[in-house]
């Protein structure tokens, strides 16, 4: 027969507590090197000690390149070619579209008044500008009403042809 242990001897409590102070100590060591000593930085930018800009000391005898362009006059149109309208009777209208280019506005008005059974009448189409401090925006506006309600009654009955109805108070545009 062979002779088999039943009991296990045990290691003394003493080694397994020096195992875990020692296993302890070692994290805590690879710790401080990681984050104290070791500082290892993901990127770095060095100094600029470079000119960034200079100034002339003789300006009047350079001159100015690109001084004809107009850089926020891009979509310049000339004014003499607009037909806007000045009706004074004009109170509440829909607005069908809006563009920074007059071009692109009568564009889509001749469009809308060509189309096949259009409902669109060249005496119910208005272009209004609204004047910003920079730049000057064209609306296209859609019917003439004495109020906002009559403009947004008539919008909820006929407007299949908008996404959303804007009503715009064109004697607020000044």
């Amino acid at each position: 027969m062979i002779n088999k242990n039943l009991f296990n001897k045990r290691k003394p409590y003493i080694q397994r507590l020096f195992f875990l102070f020692f296993f302890i100590f070692i994290i805590i060591v690879i710790l401080i090197y990681f984050f104290l000593i070791h500082k290892n930085y993901f990127f770095s930018i060095p100094q600029n000690l470079n000119v960034f800009y200079v100034i002339p000391e003789d300006k009047e005898s350079e001159t100015i390149d690109n001084q004809e362009k107009k850089i926020l006059h891009l979509t310049y149109t000339n004014k003499d070619n607009i037909t806007l309208t000045n009706d004074s009777n004009l109170a509440y209208s829909i607005q069908l579209f809006t563009s920074d280019d007059y071009k692109f506005i009568n564009n889509y008005r001749s469009k809308l008044i060509n189309i096949n059974d259009s409902i669109f009448l060249s005496e119910d189409l208005y272009v209004v500008i609204l004047n910003y401090e920079l730049i000057s925006e064209y609306l296209l506006l859609f019917k003439n009403f004495s109020t906002r309600k009559n403009a947004l009654e008539y919008c909820e009955k006929y407007s299949y042809y908008l996404e959303k109805c804007i009503i715009v108070n064109v004697k607020n545009l000044d």
